[in-house]
């Protein structure tokens, strides 16, 4: 599969994000003591530590998703969207009847990151090649360190209730508020979602359609 060569990345500065999903996946498991000491619940720790993979197969295909998204291959990504979560179902399901126990919430989640990642690979078959010195990355990190804090200030607004709920009313009543919320803003957590998806790759053609408009007046002056 060649790629148009609007859609590609620079491929200095896409190879050396695959190591930062690597290092959150560590970190995750070195706060796993944290956890535990907050919730006094010796189970979060390989708990922690197992959920930490997902923030490595998820860093794995991130480039991948985003050269899927800028080629507008909606459809694509709406078959692995689907296949993961069905794989993550199943895989749920299975564990549980098979009496893995809270595991089987653990493998449900772990397992759509593996399927999503493996998938995205196979319909963007783009190899990324070795990291090196002054690739121009730290732009790219400075723009996304102020993304991820904005997401996280966003996830503490949004989940601080459920962080005191479970550490002071326990497991069972987080839970039950948990999945309650979760149906209650399902529609609107997935129209955003869906429009932005689709906004973005849109509007980095046309910034690009731009760049080259006005260099081309620049030449010609």
């Amino acid at each position: 599969m060649t790629l148009n060569p609007v859609l590609k990345l620079a491929p200095l500065k896409s190879t050396g994000v695959f190591a930062f999903g690597a290092i959150l996946a560590t970190l995750c498991a070195a706060l796993a003591p944290v956890l535990v000491a907050f919730y006094h619940e010796p189970r979060l720790y390989w708990i922690a530590v197992v959920s930490g993979a997902m923030f490595l197969f998820n860093g794995l295909s991130a480039q991948h998703g985003a050269l899927l998204q800028r080629g507008m291959r909606f459809v694509t990504q709406a078959k692995i969207d689907v296949l993961s979560l069905a794989v993550g179902s199943g895989t749920g399901i299975v564990m549980a009847l098979l009496g893995c126990g809270y595991w089987s919430l653990v493998g449900m989640a772990v397992a759509p990151s593996i399927v999503g990642a493996a998938a995205i690979w196979f319909a963007v078959p783009w190899v990324p090649g070795p990291p090196r010195r002054r690739s121009g990355i730290w732009s790219m990190l400075h723009f996304g360190g102020l993304a991820t804090c904005n997401s996280f200030v966003v996830f503490l607004a949004w989940n601080a209730e459920k962080l005191l709920l479970g550490r002071f009313w326990g497991a069972d009543a987080l839970g039950l508020y948990g999945r309650a919320f979760q149906l209650v803003t399902l529609p609107q957590s997935l129209c955003p979602a869906q429009f932005f998806e689709e906004a973005r790759p849109l509007q980095g053609e046309r910034n690009q359609a731009t760049d080259r408009f006005n260099s081309s007046r620049l030449h010609r002056t």
